[in-house]
Formats: structure tokens, sequence, C-alpha cells
């Protein structure tokens, strides 16, 4: 996810709007449970796209489900290699992934295991009947639409531009101080605190990177950025599941009639 540009492939100015969303919120810790789904790694090939689609909506699955305890572990490989090829070394927009989360669905994980090299697509015989589909998404470049959707439907996709010190951040709350553009890169986040003004993700690093669920530093694969630092709230990506309510809802609170909402075909 180091390579190419995965910004929105239209961008509109969108309406201000009355919010509810709570002062602070965090997925891994809400109502005591744990909704987010464990940190993976994408290690050498630039698919952090898919990471950051498939993080949010696992996520969503279980909250949709009210079921904490679920593991809907669905295949990076499978939505990666499935909407763009050999794309290890440019890496991909979150468009396509999500229309292909869309259109065609993604596999579990078991069907199509993960490995970081460009590769034909190869799913597991009879993969059409294994796969999650989304009913949904949009996007929004509204941070306060962020907060909404995450406090209604669950996590959401964002991008930030990728600077050589956020690869050695290793704990705290992340604001770039030094070194050069290294890329884009899409995060799954999972919660806000609007009391400290910060954002919380989910990296595809792996699990040395980073810091814990708790913030201890120095590994977990999470961690905690400003408000407005790297591009991480110009916009994001929500998707929607198949009568998440709450979401459309969320979308139509930001939005009004100008909201890009890409419905079924």
């Amino acid at each position: 996810g180091d390579e190419g540009t995965i910004a929105p492939s239209h961008a509109r100015a969108q309406p201000e709007a009355a919010y509810s969303y709570p002062t602070s919120l965090d997925w891994r810790r809400k109502d005591g449970q744990d909704w987010t789904t464990p940190v993976s790694n994408a290690s050498t090939c630039g698919s952090c796209v898919a990471f950051g689609v498939i993080g949010a909506i696992e996520s969503r699955l279980k909250i949709a489900a009210g079921d904490s305890s679920l593991n809907p572990n669905l295949s990076e490989a499978h939505l990666f290699f499935g909407s763009c090829d050999q794309c290890c070394d440019s890496g991909m927009s979150v468009d396509p992934a999500l229309e292909f989360s869309r259109n065609t669905g993604i596999a579990d994980e078991a069907c199509y295991p993960y490995s970081p090299r460009n590769q034909p697509f190869s799913p597991c015989a009879g993969w059409q009947s294994r796969t999650t589909a989304i009913a949904a998404w949009t996007v929004t470049f509204n941070a306060a639409a962020m907060k909404q959707a995450l406090a209604e439907g669950g996590p959401i996709v964002a991008t930030l531009t990728l600077y050589e010190d956020f690869r050695s951040y290793s704990g705290g709350i992340y604001t770039h101080a030094h070194g050069g553009f290294a890329g884009s890169h899409a995060v799954t986040l999972v919660g806000y605190d609007d009391t400290e003004g910060y954002w919380i993700g989910k990296n595809s690093w792996g699990t040395d990177w980073g810091e814990d669920k708790d913030g201890n530093a120095n590994g977990g694969g999470w961690f905690r950025v400003y408000f407005g630092q790297a591009g991480i709230d110009d916009y994001a990506y929500i998707p929607l599941l198949s009568g998440d309510r709450a979401g459309t809802n969320s979308m139509k609170l930001a939005f009004g009639t100008r909201k890009r909402l890409v419905l079924p075909r």
C-alpha cells in the first residue's frame, strides 16, 4: 500500500449537518467487547487497500450480527488479486476494491490464503459459493461524518500520506515530524477521541509495528494519529452491509441529497 494513488475518483464537497456521535469511541473495547479482527501483515506487497477494506468489513459483520465472538476471516488475496491482478508493485485505489466487494464478494481466507507476491487470480474451486458481499459503499470528505459512520455502523476505511517516520512509529499519538513522502497508505479506522483529538487505526504491517490495544508501545499493530495529520481525515470510505440501516441513516444525515452512495446493480 506504499505506491500509487488511492484517492477517491470524484471529490465532492459535503454540506454541514447535525451529528449525534459520542465524544469518544473505540470498537476494540465497545461495551467491554472487542468488535475488531486480528492485525494482519501485507508484507512486501502493496496490498494495504485490501487489508484496510477487509478490516472494516469484518468488524461491521460482527457488529451487525451483534456477536463480538464471530471470526469472519475474509481473504485479502481474493480481494486484491481479484480486483487488481498483478498490483503488488503499484498498489490500487479503494474504489475498485469496494466495487469488487459489492459486485463479486470476498471469499474466506481458507479458500485463498494470502501470499505477498504478484500472482494470477487463483482462489479455491467453488469460491463463488463462499463469498461475502457488501450491499453498497459511500465516501465522505467530512471528519464529522466519519465519526458518525463509525458510531452507527462500525469501522471505516481511511487513507493517509505515508512519510518515513510513520514506518518507524512505535506508539503514542502520531504527528508527522520528519522524513520524506513514501506513498499513500490505506488503513482501517476503529475509533476516535475528541478530547485528545486523535483517530484510532488498525494497520497491516504485522504486530511488531505500532502499539497494542492498551496504548503500550513497541508492537501490536495499532496506532493513534492526531486529527488532520498526514491527510488521515481528508476522506474516508464506508462499506454498507445488506440491511445496514444505521449506516444508511448516517449517510443521509451526513450528505443529504448530495451523498455518494453506490447501490447494488
